[in-house]
């Protein structure tokens, strides 16, 4: 969100835009540092087990066919990670616009003492 939106007026535009601009860079960094963990956190266990399946089957301690349903439940797993990511970033892309539309609102205000977006309930 802009740091001052007490003198942020829509009939500056340029201020606006730069609100809006570093709202959503600040928005996407903080996307990415919040889900990558996560998403990390799928590969490495993916990576992990793929290693353990192979090394367990290299060894004799489990059949092809019990290390085909190892991968094939990992790989399950692993389709996962991209709807994880899907749902964030639809969540994270709301939290975008809402506040959008509040330095948009918030400009208006400061010009006309109204912000027609808490009227629509936006």
């Amino acid at each position: 969100m802009a740091d001052d939106l007490s003198t942020l007026r829509i009939d500056q535009p340029q201020q606006v835009i730069s609100a809006i601009v570093k709202l959503l860079s600040g928005g996407a960094v903080n996307w990415w540092k919040t889900n990558s963990a996560a998403v990390e956190n799928d590969l490495q266990t993916l990576a992990e087990g793929a290693k353990q399946t192979t090394e367990a089957l290299a060894e004799g301690r489990i059949t092809a066919e019990q290390a085909q349903g190892y991968y094939e439940s990992q790989l399950r797993v692993l389709k996962n990670t991209p709807r994880f990511v899907e749902f964030m970033a639809a969540a994270g892309a709301q939290s975008l616009f809402d506040g959008v539309v509040n330095i948009l609102g918030t400009a208006i205000k400061n010009v006309v003492g109204l912000n027609p977006f808490e009227l629509l309930g936006s």
